[in-house]
């Protein structure tokens, strides 16, 4: 009788998953990006394995939105760079061109554009962070909002526009750190906030003409807003 011949045991052999065109590109790109980044900026990656996405964190300088910390979340589709990244601001912001939803309007975003200042395979990641942080200074456009009632405010009353931009800075773009900070200071007691305070040289101008003209009543409101913000 015959003995049947063991079979020889197959070895799966591990195909090496095929790296792809954006994967490759954003290697590249990542490395570029992080070099000419603009100083009000920072980016910061969850898993260094997926570059394509990450987050953008704004602190502009200067202009409407000075003090505030803006952060976007920034994906970069399989098909890039054939079309741009998807881009949504995660703050909360009055702004004409991002809406309160985090909707952002940049033209270079745009992958069908009229003029050639849309998204085309030439551009790179550090093309959209520039892009981004121009929103707002140098792109920041009234003409063509995509948040339409923050820009007729602007026209209606630039003033009011001005202290609703403040108030939203104050509720939703402001460092986590330093709402700890601030509110271990006051469980503590301790004074160095007061010692700092100043009327003379205010950020927030319409908060300090409050205090100037009813002290009570700017009491009465910064009690307000610690208990409904500032609570642990």
């Amino acid at each position: 009788m015959l003995k049947k011949k063991n079979s020889p045991v197959k070895k799966e052999v591990e195909v090496p998953k095929r790296v792809s065109i954006r994967d490759m590109l954003l290697i590249k790109e990542v490395q570029e990006m992080e070099e000419h980044l603009p100083k009000t900026c920072k980016v910061s990656f969850d898993d260094a394995d997926r570059l394509h996405l990450f987050t953008l964190i704004i602190c502009p300088e200067d202009g409407f939105w000075h003090g505030g910390r803006f952060k976007f979340n920034i994906d970069v589709p399989e098909e890039y760079n054939i079309i741009p990244p998807q881009v949504i601001c995660l703050t909360r912001i009055w702004h004409p061109n991002i809406t309160e939803n985090g909707e952002v309007c940049l033209s270079l975003l745009r992958q069908n554009s009229i003029d050639s200042l849309g998204w085309a395979p030439t551009r790179k990641l550090k093309d959209v962070i520039w892009g981004l942080n121009s929103l707002f200074s140098d792109l920041l456009n009234f003409e063509d909002p995509l948040n339409v009632e923050a820009a007729e405010h602007y026209e209606r009353d630039k003033e009011a526009f001005k202290a609703k931009v403040r108030d939203y800075i104050q509720l939703y773009a402001k460092s986590q750190e330093l709402r700890a900070e601030v509110l271990i200071a006051f469980d503590q007691g301790r004074n160095f906030i007061y010692d700092l305070l100043n009327f003379e040289d205010p950020l927030n101008v319409e908060a300090a003409e409050h205090y100037e003209r009813d002290k009570e009543a700017f009491k009465a409101k910064v009690r307000d807003y610690i208990q409904l913000y500032a609570k642990r």
